[in-house]
């Protein structure tokens, strides 16, 4: 008889595990500390064959890696789905194991799906370029802030360059300068951080043939072939074309209950990263490339009075589907074979 092993995990914490039997009776509990030996071996107490479940999280990569090899089954549950966790009056962590593992068993979890290692470490890269990014931001913001708070008005981005940085530091009164001059150390460094990553993350994506494919589609870069790479991973895991324009962020929902219908909209669940660089990407084809396909594409649609937010989508759907071609049929970029109706 099968087994199922609930596992609630928290950074701080540790582990707490429940086992059940497959007619749901509880087997035994356990706690562990974040120690993949120790994750192993008492997983490894449940009765064979054995599905471990365990919700999506900041430790789900982790355990995935670590316990994929040493069970029979691993399901990464989707914890939007996982109400009678979120909800239950009694909640605790031993709790909320035993909980995921008698859902497993009845069969009533969504599976989050998770990647092969190399697609795991592009994402990681991928994350940490984004995050350098905003980073960067953060410290940008704050070099203008630290003018404006003396009253002195800035724009634009000369107060970044390093030729004209004396100039604006004299322009702030004495006790103003050292925080200004740590911000621009900061900045530098930041900055510097960041151009290594995106040299490291176009080296790593050269390494995978769909995206050097996607490379030579107009606009399209290394960050944003390594985000549709490494999120996407296979558009075969994918049903139909509305599934993928869904999981990019340009998918229809309706809601209907009774007599009352609501409007139709776009969908709130779906992956940031993707539709960032999906909606990017549009935007940059038809503001810096006017004779690529997309853009006509746009230019078509609005001249035929279609609203320019409801043609943006249409062409971003366009564009997913060429770069999913480009993978499928593994062929390379043809702006002639492109429809733009």
């Amino acid at each position: 008889m099968r087994s199922y092993l609930g596992i609630d995990a928290h950074s701080n914490t540790g582990l707490e595990l429940a086992a059940l039997s497959e007619d749901g009776k509880l087997l035994w509990r356990d706690r562990c500390s974040l120690d993949s030996e120790q994750v192993v071996q008492v997983a490894q107490r449940a009765p064979r064959p054995c599905t471990v479940v365990f919700e999506q999280g900041e430790l789900a990569t982790w355990l995935h890696l670590t316990l994929r090899n040493a069970c029979d089954e691993v399901l990464v549950a989707n914890p939007r789905h996982n109400r009678l966790i979120a909800t239950s009056p009694d909640k605790d962590d031993p709790h909320d194991a035993f909980v995921l593992a008698k859902l497993a068993a009845g069969g009533y979890l969504r599976e989050v799906f998770q990647p092969a290692e190399k697609f795991t470490v592009l994402r990681l890269r991928v994350r940490h370029h984004y995050r350098l990014g905003r980073h960067l931001t953060a410290v940008k913001n704050q070099i203008k802030a630290s003018y404006r708070t003396q009253g002195i008005r800035v724009s634009g981005t000369s107060v970044y360059s390093a030729a004209s940085r004396d100039q604006w530091l004299q322009r702030l009164p004495g006790p103003a300068h050292l925080p200004a001059e740590d911000l621009y150390a900061v900045l530098d460094v930041v900055q510097a951080r960041k151009d290594a990553a995106l040299r490291a993350l176009a080296r790593a994506v050269r390494q995978f043939a769909p995206a050097k494919r996607m490379l030579q589609v107009p606009q399209i870069g290394p960050v944003t072939a390594a985000t549709f790479v490494g999120y996407l991973v296979t558009p075969e895991r994918f049903p139909s074309r509305k599934h993928l324009w869904s999981y990019c962020g340009f998918g229809l929902m309706a809601r209907k209950s009774g007599h009352r219908a609501e409007p139709t909209r776009l969908r709130t669940a779906y992956n940031r990263h993707l539709k960032r660089v999906i909606k990017s990407t549009v935007e940059r084809q038809i503001a810096r490339s006017p004779t690529s396909p997309f853009a006509a594409a746009y230019q078509t649609r609005v001249q035929r009075g279609m609203l320019p937010t409801r043609a943006k989508l249409t062409v971003s759907r366009k564009l997913i589907d060429v770069l999913c071609v480009l993978w499928t049929d593994q062929e390379d970029y043809d702006p002639g074979r492109i429809n733009i109706d």
